[in-house]
């Protein structure tokens, strides 16, 4: 069934404000696989939800997600439910959600037709794009599919808003012969339509190295993960050049080499960026300095940059394609220069208590946050 929990800050001190639950509560649900939150709005994803859908009958795992708003009182009410115009089942509608104070996005990772409701391709992937309306209510206005969709690509398995552009991520997409490699595709807002940019891609691509499976942006800087790979997982960083395309600088690599860094470690998997600082999860790190190793413990490592103030950032804008048009610019083969990245084994986190087994992802989720929060004071 699962639940949603919202911290708020005081005094320096993280506290929680409100358990949300969905108002269909459902045997597998998944409610709470995903949240997101901007103002005094918040969305919680149900990617398992069937009930509720069609009235005649039962959508497994059709998904659905859930709109709360802070009332004058602080209470968090739930306000809307969203389900898929097209509802499928397995659709999972609601894996992966992301809220601002404009615009809201929807994976349902497992469709299979594109936007216009054709050419079938089985889990293809789409994500749905809505706006906040003059009544508080959220309102469907665009589905996005990308143009090179194939079968299993799993579009919108990561996804994340920044101004007027939304960068989702097929992690499972093949390049070539390259099985499950994954691409970030970036989508732009121009006159009130969100039309496909860039596709983002590793510069170095092996099979099943996930590019993508974890987002974060911060102004004119990107950070894409990559999964496994022969690196153990990886960072890749790119900037917004003068012509508002992103390009490839520097790829961060697997740490912890002193402490036995392992292929499966999983560095990457959860990841959060800000001005100063790149916080890194991995997940399945067994190792610790000066303690006893335990299986699959975790860990987190940080990282501080000095910005991208003295870069070239010049371009040509007739090197582009139109919006839109299905042309891609290859990210990986623009020109690069290193920026100064700085890791010490001193600045990682390492918990050796085991956590609570009832927390849900989205409670590991907001525990990076608020470490974060603690991390990157400027």
């Amino acid at each position: 069934m699962g639940a949603a929990y919202i911290f708020a800050l005081t005094n320096d001190n993280w506290f929680e404000e409100a358990r949300l639950e969905a108002g269909h509560r459902e045997l597998k649900g998944a409610f709470g696989v995903d949240v997101s939150i901007s103002g005094e709005y918040a969305v919680v994803g149900a990617c398992g939800h069937g009930k509720y859908i069609q009235e005649s009958s039962r959508l497994e795992d059709a998904g659905a997600a859930y709109i709360f708003k802070r009332d004058s009182s602080g209470n968090w009410l739930e306000t809307q439910r969203i389900v898929s115009p097209t509802p499928t089942i397995d659709g999972k509608f609601g894996l992966t959600v992301f809220m601002t104070e404009k615009y809201m996005a929807i994976s349902a990772t497992r469709e299979k037709t594109n936007f216009e409701g054709r050419d079938t391709m089985e889990r293809a992937g789409a994500v749905y794009v809505y706006e906040l309306n003059e009544s508080g209510q959220w309102s469907n206005k665009q589905k996005i599919t990308h143009s090179d969709r194939f079968k299993f690509d799993y579009f919108g398995d990561e996804l994340i808003i920044s101004g007027d552009e939304i960068f989702i991520s097929a992690k499972n997409k093949h390049i070539g012969d390259i099985k499950m490699t994954g691409s970030v595709y970036v989508f732009a807002r121009e006159n009130g339509v969100w039309k496909e940019k860039q596709k983002l891609i590793a510069p170095q691509r092996d099979h099943r190295d996930m590019f993508g499976y974890s987002v974060d942006v911060e102004e004119d800087v990107l950070l894409v993960c990559g999964k496994y790979g022969d690196m153990g997982g990886a960072g890749y960083i790119f900037i917004k050049n003068d012509c508002g395309y992103w390009q490839y600088r520097q790829t961060i690599e697997a740490q912890g080499e002193e402490l036995g860094k392992h292929s499966l470690d999983g560095f990457g998997l959860w990841l959060s960026l800000s001005s100063k600082h790149l916080l890194f999860g991995a997940l399945y790190d067994h190792n610790a300095p000066g303690q006893e190793d335990l299986f699959e413990a975790g860990s987190a490592f940080i990282f501080d940059y000095e910005g991208f103030e003295g870069f070239d950032r010049s371009c040509d804008e007739k090197e582009y394609p139109e919006l839109g048009s299905g042309s891609f610019i290859d990210s990986s083969t623009f020109n690069t220069d290193s920026i100064p990245i700085h890791y010490t084994p001193d600045t990682s986190i390492y918990v050796q208590e085991p956590v609570i087994d009832t927390v849900i992802i989205e409670a590991i989720d907001s525990t990076i946050a608020v470490i974060e929060e603690y991390t990157t004071s400027d």
